[in-house]
C-alpha cells in the first residue's frame, strides 16, 4: 500500500468514525456516569482478556500503554482500524430481552521516529451510551403509569501520544510514554411518564443533553529485558550446521497512570408536556435550562502488568512463540460526581478492580524461513480470561463481570513476507445478576481489526538515494 493511499484511507475513516463511533453498546447499565467505557479497543488484545499493559510487540500497535510507542520498528509504521459488535441477552427474574449493537472501534496510526522513539495518534470511542428501560407502576388514585428511560450518544477520544526509551541497552530497555486526549461528544438522557388516558393528565418528558469538551492526560512506563538465551546463532542457521534447539526468554513489566480530572461539559435541559403518545408534540414547556457549564469528574486510574515471551527453536530452524500476559487495574469511582451550576449529582459508585490474563501462540516467527511457511504457521492463536468488580453498586450489590475470549491474527495478504494482519477476537461473558431485582447481561462480543504495515522488503517514510 502506498503512503498516499494510506493517508487517504485515514481521512475517509476519520469522517466515517465521527458518524458511527457511538453505536457500540445497548446495555441498560450504560446509563451511569460516562456510560460504558471503551477500555481496550484493539481486536488483537480483545482475544487475550485485554491483558496488554506490558506487551511490547514491534509489529502490533498497543494503546493500553503509551510507552509501547517507543518499540515500533524503524521505517515500519502501523495503521490500525477496527470494528466491533455485541449480542446482548438482558434478563430479569421474569423477563428476557435481546439487543445488539455494532460500530467502529478505532482508527489509529503508529509512526516510529527513531530506534528509541515513536508516536501514535488516532480517534476512537471513549464511552458509549445506549439503553431503553420501561417500567409500569400502579400509582394510587391514578392507575398504571409507564416510565421510560432512554439514553443515546457517547464520547469520542482524539489522542496524540509518544514514547521514548530513556534507557536502552543491547538486551533491555526502559520506556516512558505520555498521551494527551481530547474528549468530545454528547450524551442525551430522556425520562418520560405516560399516564392513563381516562385521567386527563398530560404526559411529561424531560431531556438532559450533556455536551463534553475537554482534555485528559495519561502516562506509562514499560520495561523489557532478555532474561535467558541459549538459541542458535544466525550464522549457524544459514550454514545449516546441526545444533540442538534453544530458546530466548523475554520479560516485560508495564505501569500506566491516569490522574483524576474534571472533564469540562455543558448541559441543556428541557421539560415539556404532550398529549399524544404517538407524536409527542409539545403542548407546554414546564422547565428550560440553556447551556449550564460544569464538569464530570473522571477518577484516578492505575494499572500494572507483565508479559513473558518465549521464542523456542524447533527442528528445521523454525521458531515458535509463546507469550503469557496479565494485568491488574483499579479506579477510584467512589469520588465520581457531576457538577452543573448549583446542582451536584453523586451516583453511588464503588471503586472498580479488574484482572486480565492472556496467552498467544505462533507456530513460526522465524525471519529467515518466513517465506517458506504456510499461512496457519504464521497465524497468532490467542485466548484470555478477565474478571472485574465494576463501579456499579445497585441495591447494595457491587456488580461483577467476567468473560472468556479467543482470537486469531492472520497475515492479511497471500504474501508470506507481509507483516500486515487481520485480527479477530470474540468474548463470551456475564455482567450483573437477577437477584435483588437487578438485571443480568449475558454478552457475546466480537471484534475485527486490520493492522496494515510494510512488508519485510519494504520501508515507509524512508528517503531513498536511488529509485
Amino acid at each position: 500500500m502506498r503512503k498516499t493511499t494510506l493517508f487517504f484511507f485515514l481521512i475517509v475513516s476519520l469522517l466515517f468514525l465521527n458518524a458511527s463511533a457511538q453505536q457500540n453498546t445497548s446495555s441498560p447499565y450504560s446509563r451511569y456516569a460516562f456510560g460504558e467505557l471503551n477500555t481496550n479497543p484493539l481486536a488483537q488484545y480483545n482475544g487475550m482478556g485485554n491483558a496488554s499493559i506490558a506487551v511490547a510487540d514491534s509489529f502490533l500497535l498497543n494503546l493500553s500503554n503509551p510507552a509501547s510507542f517507543s518499540n515500533l520498528m524503524i521505517h515500519r509504521p502501523i495503521f490500525d482500524i477496527g470494528v466491533g459488535g455485541q449480542r446482548l441477552q438482558v434478563r430479569s427474574e421474569d423477563v428476557t430481552e435481546y439487543n445488539g449493537s455494532f460500530g467502529l472501534r478505532n482508527i489509529t496510526l503508529g509512526i516510529p521516529i527513531s530506534r528509541r522513539a515513536g508516536f501514535s495518534f488516532g480517534i476512537l470511542p471513549f464511552s458509549s451510551v445506549g439503553y431503553t428501560i420501561s417500567q409500569t407502576v400502579a400509582e394510587p388514585s391514578i392507575g398504571n403509569v409507564t416510565y421510560t428511560y432512554t439514553g443515546t450518544g457517547g464520547i469520542n477520544r482524539l489522542y496524540l501520544g509518544a514514547g521514548y526509551k530513556i534507557l536502552s541497552k543491547k538486551n533491555s530497555f526502559l520506556s516512558l510514554g505520555l498521551r494527551g486526549s481530547y474528549l468530545f461528544g454528547n450524551i442525551q438522557r430522556v425520562r418520560k411518564a405516560v399516564y392513563p388516558g381516562y385521567t386527563g393528565i398530560m404526559h411529561t418528558k424531560i431531556r438532559h443533553n450533556t455536551i463534553v469538551s475537554d482534555f485528559l492526560f495519561d502516562g506509562g512506563l514499560l520495561y523489557k529485558a532478555k532474561v535467558f538465551d541459549n538459541s542458535t546463532k544466525k550464522d549457524s542457521i544459514k550454514s545449516n550446521k546441526p545444533k540442538p534447539p534453544g530458546a530466548k526468554h523475554f520479560l516485560s513489566l508495564g505501569l500506566t497512570y491516569t490522574s483524576s480530572s474534571q472533564i469540562g461539559a455543558k448541559q441543556e435541559m428541557i421539560a415539556h408536556t404532550f398529549s399524544s403518545i404517538y407524536f409527542e408534540t409539545p403542548v407546554d414547556t414546564v422547565m428550560y435550562a440553556d447551556t449550564i457549564s460544569g464538569y464530570m469528574n473522571f477518577p484516578q486510574r492505575i494499572g500494572f502488568g507483565f508479559a513473558y515471551d518465549i521464542h523456542k527453536e524447533s527442528d528445521g530452524g523454525r521458531i515458535r512463540r509463546y507469550m503469557f500476559s496479565g494485568q491488574y487495574e483499579q479506579q477510584t469511582w467512589s469520588t465520581y460526581s457531576e457538577v452543573f451550576g448549583n446542582n451536584t449529582v453523586q451516583d453511588q459508585l464503588r471503586n472498580s478492580r479488574s484482572i486480565g490474563l492472556g496467552f498467544q501462540f505462533t507456530p513460526d516467527v522465524s525471519p529467515y524461513l518466513r517465506a517458506k511457511s504456510r499461512i496457519w504457521e504464521l497465524t497468532n492463536y490467542r485466548m484470555g480470561l478477565r474478571y472485574s468488580d465494576t463501579y456499579l453498586q445497585l441495591n447494595n450489590n457491587q456488580l461483577k463481570q467476567y468473560g472468556i475470549s479467543f482470537g486469531l491474527g492472520i497475515p492479511l495478504t497471500n504474501s508470506t513476507k507481509s507483516l500486515s494482519m487481520i485480527n479477530f477476537g470474540c468474548e463470551v461473558g456475564r455482567k450483573g445478576t437477577t437477584e435483588n431485582q437487578l438485571l443480568q447481561e449475558n454478552f457475546f462480543n466480537f471484534f475485527v481489526g486490520f493492522s496494515i504495515s510494510p512488508a519485510i522488503h519494504e520501508e515507509w517514510f524512508h528517503k531513498r538515494k536511488y529509485d
